[in-house]
């Protein structure tokens, strides 16, 4: 699969940088006005993405592989996978093919090599991805003797989620200590596009050509002779073994000699076959640990410990579209092609990431806050001091809602 770099809506800048960049574009008599536009749009956020928070963890409750065995219902996991969905969305990730993994070139990743992953465990699994660019990362070869730079494309953030099927056999569960009908969310940094598939609880590498030959030549070329040797030396055993039971011929002081030296040569065959079996262990468990140290060193969070930076990331990524279409409306009334060119601009111009900015989604929030007033086709934003009483009346509407008619 050739390199790819096509934009997403993710916004590389932390929201106090971004709102102080784009204060310092303000008069004095407006920059602290658009800060404070920035703190009341980020309560209301703050208090709109509370009750998701709460969903998503009452329906992971029973899906929790860190907490005690529940059953959880075939329902509440379609609602869970598609509460989080619309949570990722939000906060600009997109979507990745799991199908598509398959034809992502594995050179492009550190790990640098093949990777095979157990699918019939699962019965879902949804990959998320967001902050996709181009970049140079450091690729390990001959045991990591040899290091390289590569260009790569690479995600500032990855997310995993995967429930694993009820029907799996306990034998499989125990070998990848999984638990059957749960749902293991995992949540990266810095994944190289090549690595992804180390990402699944069930990926383990495979061994390259080079190094199946490195272990088999020499226990090839060592072990035919031994067993050309143990051949002769079998029939021997059978012999004394026979004489020993009485089934066929007497015993023979020499031929007791020589059935201890095909014993003594037994067990150097014995010894051997361990020594190779071990080899090839500590090889596959030494990929394994680079397998594991590759993707879960730039682990974020797991299970529900992962809920909290999802929806901080929701949050931002809200606020941030906000604060960018605000400041893109406030001098000249603009149509939502404009205001999308430059909203990708101003993003631009301060990060130096080309994004593909949400202008629908922007407009939307926009006119929920009421922060913006449409006039034909064109959009502009309100003055500023009309945007604050909006947002804080907006507040007192959140934090003072009306009773219930009796």
């Amino acid at each position: 699969m050739p390199l790819s770099s096509d934009p997403d809506g993710f916004i590389p800048l932390r929201l106090e940088e971004l709102g102080d960049r784009l204060a310092q574009d303000l008069t004095a008599e407006d920059k602290p006005a658009f800060l404070a536009l920035s703190h009341w749009v980020s309560r209301l956020a703050h208090a709109e993405f509370f009750e998701t928070r709460e969903r998503l963890k009452s329906l992971y409750r029973a899906f929790d592989p860190d907490r005690a065995a529940g059953h959880g219902a075939r329902k509440d996991k379609d609602a869970f996978f598609e509460t989080l969905d619309q949570v990722m969305i939000t906060a600009h990730y997109r979507r990745l093919r799991v199908e598509d993994l398959l034809r992502v070139d594995h050179r492009q990743g550190r790990l640098g090599a093949r990777i095979r992953v157990v699918e019939d465990v699962f019965t879902h699994v949804a990959l998320y991805g967001r902050g996709q660019a181009e970049r140079e990362i450091e690729i390990k070869s001959l045991f990591g003797l040899r290091r390289r730079k590569a260009p790569a494309v690479a995600y500032d953030q990855v997310m995993l989620a995967a429930h694993i099927d009820p029907g799996t056999k306990p034998r499989v569960l125990a070998r990848w200590r999984l638990e059957a009908n749960k749902i293991y969310l995992k949540h990266f940094s810095d994944i190289a596009k090549g690595d992804l598939r180390t990402l699944y609880p069930t990926a383990r590498m495979v061994m390259p050509v080079h190094s199946q030959l490195m272990l088999g030549v020499p226990a090839l070329v060592a072990g035919v002779p031994l067993i050309m040797k143990f051949v002769p030396q079998v029939t021997l055993l059978l012999v004394v073994t026979g004489a020993y039971l009485g089934i066929s011929g007497t015993w023979e002081q020499d031929l007791i000699k020589q059935a201890l030296a095909a014993a003594a040569g037994l067990g150097a065959l014995g010894g051997f076959l361990a020594r190779q079996y071990s080899s090839y262990d500590r090889y596959d468990l030494r990929n394994q640990r680079e397998v594991i140290e590759n993707a879960y060193y730039n682990k974020l969070g797991s299970n529900r410990g992962a809920f909290d930076t999802l929806i901080s990331a929701a949050e931002d990524a809200q606020v941030k579209e906000v604060l960018v279409a605000y400041w893109a409306l406030r001098a000249t009334p603009q149509s939502r092609a404009a205001l999308k060119a430059e909203a990708e601009g101003v993003v631009e111009r301060l990060t130096g990431a080309k994004i593909d900015f949400d202008v629908d989604d922007a407009l939307a929030l926009l006119r929920s806050y009421d922060l913006v007033i449409e006039e034909q086709g064109t959009w502009r934003a309100v003055p500023l001091a009309r945007a604050l009483f909006s947002c804080a009346t907006a507040w007192s509407r959140t934090a003072h809602p009306p009773a219930p008619r009796q």
